[in-house]
């Protein structure tokens, strides 16, 4: 299942189309078909039910109002994040870039030299006694066959000043200790670093 590693084939033709100059929305997506786990959990639900697999990951968008037309804007031009809801949400997700007072958001232009930041999210752990996870950001520049990383940071807010043109993305990633009282003894397979959310381009010109 690719929610439990990175899409490496698809992150490398995005990174790459972005190098060319493309502005390529990226968002996430279910490929659910309800037909390969017929095992009922706990909730009296197939593992692999519609409703389950949907919420596992979902799109964020930036928008002012609550509306259609404001959901089709944020797609269109790319203020979307995709997230993979199956670690928890992240809350207080943020990604921009700014210089002398101006913000730009995803899909927007900013000058080189503009400074890009991106809060610690937080995450609503189930139990007060489950360990928390480790959270990192990792600022990417798109380049053809791959993205390269420019900065990063654990368990901390990321500040970045930019010196070269290109697009700006931000991967959030999670090693998911919280989720360890429920994974029973294939917690230590599965327990690494994983791809928690994504962001679209802030383009650097």
């Amino acid at each position: 299942m690719t929610f439990l590693d990175p899409n490496r084939v698809a992150l490398e033709r995005w990174d790459t189309l972005l190098a060319e100059g493309r502005r390529v929305v990226g968002t996430g997506g279910c490929d659910a078909h309800e037909n390969a786990f017929p095992q009922l959990l706990t909730d009296g639900e197939r593992a692999d039910s519609y409703r389950r697999m949907m919420s596992w990951i979902t799109n964020h968008l930036l928008v002012d109002e609550q509306t259609p037309a404001a959901y089709e804007a944020a797609l269109a031009e790319g203020r979307v994040f995709a997230v993979f809801e199956f670690f928890g949400t992240p809350e207080g997700l943020d990604f921009v870039a700014e210089q002398d007072g101006t913000s730009y958001d995803m899909g927007e232009v900013a000058p080189v030299g503009a400074t890009i930041r991106a809060p610690l999210p937080a995450i609503t752990v189930p139990r007060p006694e489950d360990p928390a996870p480790t959270i990192s950001l990792h600022l990417l520049r798109a380049e053809a066959g791959g993205a390269v990383e420019v900065a990063s940071a654990t368990d901390a807010p990321l500040e970045h000043t930019t010196t070269e043109a290109g697009a700006y993305r931000l991967e959030i990633r999670i090693v998911p200790e919280h989720t360890r009282a429920y994974l029973g003894n294939i917690a230590d397979d599965l327990i690494r670093e994983l791809p928690w959310a994504y962001s679209n381009p802030i383009f650097v010109e």
